[in-house]
């Protein structure tokens, strides 16, 4: 009984020396970058190759951050997971020692790219899995300079700062000017070393979307040329403002107004401009637009004057007169969901007018004397006028309410 209990310790130390042997202390996890680690420009191709100095390592997992994993090495059985992970099974030698394995990777975005590498590896050679992990990080350079700014919206005829994020390498950058309607710190074009320059629009700068291009200088490993954008605003177009009445399920009625291009805010009046209120325009309504008054009650005329706004200042006030018809009627079987569309405005030949629902009835067309010049029938959803025969003016477009409890009508300029 004593001699198997030696013979059996005996055994058990000798299996814990060949395995403290095997298993050869620390793994190490080594990442070789085809680049020398030097800053890669984004979608630049950069191969790695990693291996360890453990000889039992069996398999590789890669799984990297900002970028994406073009090509893989390993022996078959490797597969990729994702575009930014691979399983890689590790090839062997002659002597059954385990090869490099490789990936490259296609670089994105200018920031820091990660290559997270976990070897695993039998420890004593008995099926006991265990892992290592190495990381490398890799530099990834500006291509060119991009927008620092959060507010882009210039006014026309005026000035605003407007400003990059800096290159690490530049020297120097330069901006120029789009067209001769635009100067840079004065001039058509500036270069410097300053990351903010002051952005002037000459008044005849139409509103729109434009971009400044920016080039960084010096000697530089991912050189180029960036563009600022830069949203210039005017008054708000000249269009009348398109908007109606919606009658509620509770019998109010609500005053609605198409959003419009380049618009912030609304002021309004119920009561000729006696007073006026503001409402800034609701972006998040699924129909396009902004509700300036609600809890409307009948019966009742209201003399609404209302007028575009942004911060470069404000459109001609549109007139118009609404009406809201007393209690009764039988409710609201359907909401008006879309007040009446008319375009072009100006016009100078055929005129659309578009409304949001089937609805019958006359469409009146009053000139500034309030005098009738034209009239058609509504029926379906649009009707089309022909003014081309009418002098330039200001005309003002009458029609029925979509629940035929009212009117609305929309100023127009006849402009040949």
């Amino acid at each position: 009984m004593k001699k198997s209990f030696r013979l059996l310790l005996t055994m058990l130390l000798l299996l814990v020396g060949y395995v403290s042997a095997y298993a050869q202390g620390p793994v190490t996890v080594f990442i070789y970058p085809s680049n020398k680690g030097a800053t890669v420009c984004p979608g630049t191709e950069v191969t790695y190759n990693i291996n360890s100095d453990h000889y039992a390592v069996f398999q590789t997992r890669v799984l990297i951050t900002n970028g994406i994993i073009t090509s893989f090495t390993g022996a078959p059985g490797s597969a990729r997971v994702s575009a930014s992970e691979v399983r890689l099974l590790n090839p062997v030698d002659a002597d059954g020692l385990p090869l490099d394995v490789t990936v490259t990777v296609k670089w994105s975005n200018p920031s820091i790219g990660k290559l997270n590498t976990t070897v695993y590896y039998r420890w004593g050679g008995f099926g006991f899995t265990q892992r290592q992990s190495g990381e490398f990080t890799q530099q990834i350079g500006i291509n060119a300079p991009m927008s620092a700014g959060f507010d882009s919206r210039l006014c026309a005829g005026n000035s605003g700062t407007f400003s990059i994020q800096s290159v690490r390498e530049a020297t120097s950058y330069t901006w120029t000017a789009p067209d001769a309607n635009w100067q840079i710190n004065g001039q058509s074009s500036y270069t410097g070393t300053s990351t903010s320059v002051v952005v002037t629009a000459s008044a005849n700068v139409a509103a729109g979307t434009y971009y400044i291009p920016v080039r960084s200088n010096g000697n530089l490993p991912c050189g180029g040329t960036g563009y600022v954008p830069v949203i210039v605003s005017n008054v708000p177009p000249t269009i009348a403002p398109s908007f109606g009445l919606e009658p509620q399920p509770d019998g109010s009625y609500r005053l609605r107004v198409a959003n419009m291009a380049y618009a912030t805010n609304f002021v309004y009046s119920l009561h000729g401009g006696l007073s006026y209120n503001t409402v800034y325009v609701d972006h998040n309504d699924p129909f396009g637009f902004t509700t300036l008054a609600s809890g409307l009650l009948g019966p009742t005329t209201y003399n609404v004057a209302i007028a575009a706004e942004n911060g470069c200042g404000r459109a001609a006030f549109t007139y118009s007169t609404v009406s809201i018809p007393g209690p009764g009627g039988g409710g609201v079987e359907e909401p008006y969901r879309t007040a009446p569309t008319v375009y072009p405005n100006p016009c100078s030949d055929l005129l659309t007018v578009q409304v949001g629902q089937t609805q019958k009835g006359t469409l009146v067309l009053l000139n500034s004397q309030g005098e009738q010049v034209r009239e058609e029938k509504l029926q379906g959803t649009q009707v089309t006028l022909d003014v081309r025969s009418l002098p330039d003016g200001l005309y003002r477009l009458v029609m029925p309410a979509a629940d035929k409890k009212g009117t609305v009508s929309h100023s127009l300029q006849i402009q040949h």
